[in-house]
């Protein structure tokens, strides 16, 4: 691709950027975790995401021109029908909180295009401070605390009730003694 028509793209988004768009919502994610970002399309000839003046990923793709702080960090999920356009960023942090954009071009070799924006704001969260995250814990680890409950509960019983039945059975000191 050459620099004229990377030049035209850059142009045709930064004009898109002042029309109307659909927000599809806000999407909400932790830091160090992977989101996806939707946006439904059709027919499209190019699709390109962008994030303030930044463009994160196009197809085709233009590795020239994406932003070097997405590069390796997004994955488009196209399919054959062209009806998914959805972007998945990895390894998100606190600076990519934002607006996003995601441009569907139809008729580019007409020379007139129609570019139909949708917009998603993340929103990138920490996890609670204070509060530990939840590993779930395996069965089998359940069954040996409760298996280990049992055997020392039966044991402090067991040395309980046996000592009981010694006390019951020994001979009292004040014995009386036969005189012959």
């Amino acid at each position: 691709m050459n620099q004229r028509s990377s030049k035209m793209i850059l142009t045709g988004l930064t004009l898109l950027l002042i029309t109307n768009a659909s927000v599809l919502g806000q999407i909400k994610g932790y830091a160090g975790q992977n989101v996806l970002l939707p946006c439904n399309c059709s027919g499209y000839d190019r699709l390109a995401w962008q994030k303030d003046d930044k463009l994160l990923s196009s197809y085709p793709e233009e590795k020239n021109i994406i932003a070097a702080e997405y590069i390796g960090r997004t994955q488009l999920f196209l399919n054959n029908e062209k009806t998914n356009c959805s972007l998945l960023l990895l390894n998100i942090s606190h600076t990519d909180s934002g607006l996003y954009q995601c441009y569907v071009i139809v008729d580019v070799q007409t020379g007139v295009g129609r570019a139909t924006p949708h917009e998603v704001n993340l929103a990138v969260l920490s996890s609670a401070i204070g509060e530990p995250e939840t590993v779930p814990i395996p069965r089998i680890v359940v069954v040996v605390v409760v298996i280990l409950a049992v055997v020392v509960l039966l044991t402090l019983l067991g040395r309980r009730w046996h000592r009981k039945n010694k006390a019951s059975y020994l001979p009292t000191q004040n014995a009386v003694t036969e005189d012959v």
